[in-house]
């Protein structure tokens, strides 16, 4: 075998590992930048605690405060703030869409409420009001997981869109 066929068998066996090395560095680059999302995605909030995780909506005359994801079958809360004018009756009238209340088991309500009655659409929980404020916390446990959405209505204020995703 002469010098110049040596050369160029060289030469091909340099390009292919070249080749190869600018495969394997550009699949480093991707695990790296996969690796770094995933770690601001869980400092964020997206699996567990963090600022993405907690959310709060407003309304008139109260706010609902629960998780932005939560997990099948682990328990997580709905706290429920109301402000109620003292023209209003001592009654509190908390609404929940019934098809989104149906996807959670509700394991405990503190205060308990006086009355819940099935309405159309809606599970109605009434509580008695001690004085112009309050907080009614539910604790629920998802049954099934996916993107959940449903509303929340404090006595005769425009509902509240609540969406949730459900970890399996």
């Amino acid at each position: 075998m002469g010098a110049k066929a040596k050369q160029d068998t060289d030469l091909q066996e340099v390009q292919s590992e070249q080749q190869f090395h600018e495969r394997e560095w550009a699949v480093q680059r991707f695990g790296w930048t996969l690796l770094a999302l995933f770690l601001i995605a869980g400092i964020s909030g997206v699996f567990g605690d963090g600022p993405l995780a907690h959310l709060s909506i407003a309304s008139e005359n109260g706010q609902i405060e629960f998780d932005r994801f939560a997990r099948r079958h682990a328990p997580t809360e709905w706290a429920v703030s109301y402000r109620q004018n003292r023209n209003t009756s001592e009654m509190l009238e908390l609404a929940i869409d019934a098809e989104y209340l149906r996807k959670f088991e509700v394991r405990a309500i503190t205060p308990e409420p006086e009355t819940t009655r099935i309405t159309e659409g809606a599970v109605l929980f009434r509580f008695e009001a001690e004085g112009a404020s309050g907080r009614v916390v539910l604790h629920v446990e998802p049954q099934q997981p996916g993107f959940v959405e449903g509303t929340f209505r404090l006595n005769d204020a425009p509902a509240l869109t609540v969406r949730q995703i459900i970890y399996p």
